[in-house]
């Protein structure tokens, strides 16, 4: 189930670092997605209940609880999204596994490289069925070529 807005997919940042968050809404707005903040896990899995998120971004250092745990619950709720952990922190080879383990999509540590971080992103989403902001452009540019096309017979 896509559940994109306005024809973007929809992706959950989860971080408790306002700026960190708002760089990182910022940069996903600017590639064509439409970001959605949270600032600890518990808000997280209010806003993944609500079905409306294609995609997870989730700090692994969060004040109520690990990204390992928000992992898991996003997991529980919807199996099928893809989810992306970043931590400013050195992950060791076990908690690295764990999160592999558990479903995590990828690791990003941080700061993020934007370019990167943004083909992540796009490769999530389309390994996992969801659309890209430019697979959503080009499907609606197609389809009105197409009405187009058949109007002016």
């Amino acid at each position: 189930m896509v559940t994109m807005k306005e024809g973007r997919a929809v992706v959950l940042i989860v971080d408790d670092d306002i700026n960190s968050l708002d760089v990182i809404m910022q940069n996903l707005r600017r590639a064509g997605y439409e970001a959605v903040p949270a600032v600890d896990g518990r808000t997280a899995m209010e806003i993944v209940r609500q079905g409306v998120v294609d995609l997870a971004v989730v700090d692994y250092n969060l004040p109520d609880m690990n990204g390992l745990q928000v992992l898991k619950v996003i997991k529980g709720i919807m199996p099928g999204i893809p989810v992306i952990i970043m931590s400013a922190s050195e992950m060791n080879h076990n908690n690295l596994l764990d999160l592999l383990e558990a479903g995590a999509y990828a690791f990003v540590p941080k700061p993020i490289c934007v370019p990167d971080f943004i083909r992540t992103i796009g490769r999530a989403l389309s390994t996992s069925g969801r659309s890209t902001p430019q697979s959503s452009l080009r499907s609606s540019i197609l389809v009105r070529w197409t009405s187009w096309i058949i109007r002016r017979g």
